[in-house]
């Protein structure tokens, strides 16, 4: 008997006794191994099995509501493509089958727990599936891997997760930002289907950007936050890492845009996300429209517009009148008139960003 056939023959060798395949090693510290392995990558592939059926089940069933579900969807997302209309087609069902309560009350995962369950044979299995109706939605960062496993962090509630790699990530590297529908698998998680990553890099900005939404949405829960949002975000985060095209824009003066320029180089070495200096120079174009001024002292306005933007973003690495107007060698008095300046010009331009935000939120 060669070594690679003792995995189905030695359900009766005590693990102290030598191995039957010959080796002289006793039997946990060689067959035994092997005969791990072998059930937990059996168990592996029928959970893929499961997931796979589960859509069948879900688009046999259930495939007129998921369309009509992603019809609406497609309504609420702006300014979509064919690109997105195609990602979202995609998508959008593997939300729907664990997030979206049908007429009854029951999401397409329940019914199929109670479909499917009395068919499997294999207790882990079946303990794997009824644990299914506890997924997880996630939006966070890939910090590490380990084997098989993809270690990962979510931005909103910082909990840490085991994901187990499937074909889909096996080219994830540790700092991408992704999205995922977790679902649980013993003390590890599987991805339903998989985790998508937003790109390599400026994970801080894509972190940032869906902690501000979150605070501005008025959820309680992050989890809640998430699940109700979770296709709006994945649209939406691309624009936290976008720079603004200053060239794009009809400046009344060099000096306005100087100003966007120095305000925009400041925040980035001062370690601010992209969304915030990108609303800050929203901020400043706004301001200019309603002017037209024609800016002397650029510093001077760099300094109220970075202070404003502290007092609405309210990021972490705030300066105070007194440190900006050190900064830009002007006193903390003229900082002040400046930002009130600025203010009073845009003060309805940010309050309705927040109600647009706001109503997005519960739309």
């Amino acid at each position: 008997m060669t070594r690679g056939e003792c995995t189905l023959q030695t359900a009766k060798v005590s693990r102290n006794e030598p191995c039957p395949c010959g080796s002289g090693k006793k039997y946990k510290k060689c067959c035994a191994k092997k005969e791990t392995v072998s059930i937990t990558e059996m168990i592996d592939n029928e959970i893929f099995e499961l997931q796979k059926e589960l859509r069948i089940f879900a688009y046999q069933r259930y495939g007129n509501a998921m369309k009509q579900e992603y019809q609406n969807l497609m309504t609420r997302l702006e300014d979509t493509d064919a690109d997105d209309a195609e990602f979202f087609e995609f998508m959008q069902p593997f939300w729907y089958i664990h997030f979206k309560p049908l007429n009854d009350g029951e999401t397409i995962m329940e019914k199929f727990i109670k479909y499917k369950m009395p068919s499997l044979v294999r207790p882990r299995l079946q303990e794997v599936l009824q644990s299914w109706d506890t997924a997880i939605p996630v939006a966070g960062k890939v910090i590490g891997l380990e084997g098989k496993d993809i270690l990962f962090v979510d931005a909103l509630t910082d909990q840490y997760y085991t994901v187990v790699l499937s074909e889909q990530m096996s080219d994830f590297s540790e700092g991408w930002f992704a999205f995922g529908i977790l679902l649980p698998y013993e003390q590890k998680f599987s991805a339903f289907p998989c985790l998508f990553e937003v790109s390599e890099g400026q994970a801080a900005d894509y972190e940032g950007f869906i902690k501000a939404e979150y605070a501005e949405s008025g959820f309680n829960q992050p989890q809640t936050f998430l699940t109700e949002k979770f296709l709006e975000m994945m649209h939406r985060i691309p624009q936290a890492a976008a720079s603004v095209d200053m060239e794009s824009y009809e400046w009344p003066s060099e000096g306005a845009k100087e100003v966007a320029s120095q305000f925009e180089q400041d925040m980035e070495a001062a370690g601010e996300l992209r969304w915030v200096i990108n609303f800050g120079i929203g901020v400043w174009v706004e301001y200019c429209k309603k002017t037209n001024k024609k800016i002397q002292k650029p510093a001077n306005y760099v300094a109220a517009l970075r202070y404003l933007v502290y007092m609405v973003a309210e990021t972490e690495g705030q300066m105070t009148q007194k440190e900006l107007g050190e900064k830009y060698e002007i006193s903390a008095s003229r900082v002040s008139s400046y930002y009130k300046e600025i203010h009073s010009h845009v003060e309805s331009f940010i309050e309705d960003l927040l109600d647009q935000s706001k109503s997005k939120e519960m739309a």
